[in-house]
């Protein structure tokens, strides 16, 4: 799994992120629970960040999402204060359990030090 440092290093990966994704839409579109939602699903990967808080750890991380599977690419660390605001301004609206979408303040942050869209 890559580090800030590798994924920095990484440009085609750092421009195949979906800045837009967040972990509630990702669900919608790459979980088919019925019959009827094969109509809507997506058949292309995304990468994208969410803060996990699964099992009471907070990551930053970054993720390709299929529809056959998920794949951890790497786990940046920002600086805590960012996170601890991600996190305690979205209590309790993890969708799904464990998954939080990115505040304006960090996805400003991982723009300035990917040196991406901003």
């Amino acid at each position: 799994m890559l580090d800030l440092e590798g994924l920095k290093n990484n440009k085609d990966l750092v421009a195949s992120i979906d800045w837009d994704m967040t972990p509630r839409k990702a669900f919608e579109e790459y979980q088919l629970k019925s019959v009827d939602n094969w109509k809507y699903h997506s058949d292309s990967p995304v990468c994208y960040f969410y803060v996990s808080t699964w099992r009471g750890e907070a990551k930053l991380l970054l993720i390709r999402r299929s529809l056959k599977q998920s794949e951890e690419l790497a786990e940046v660390s920002p600086p805590e204060d960012l996170m601890r605001d991600c996190i305690s301004s979205q209590e309790g609206e993890d969708m799904p359990r464990g998954q939080l979408p990115l505040t304006p303040a960090l996805k400003n942050w991982l723009y300035q030090e990917l040196g991406s869209r901003g």
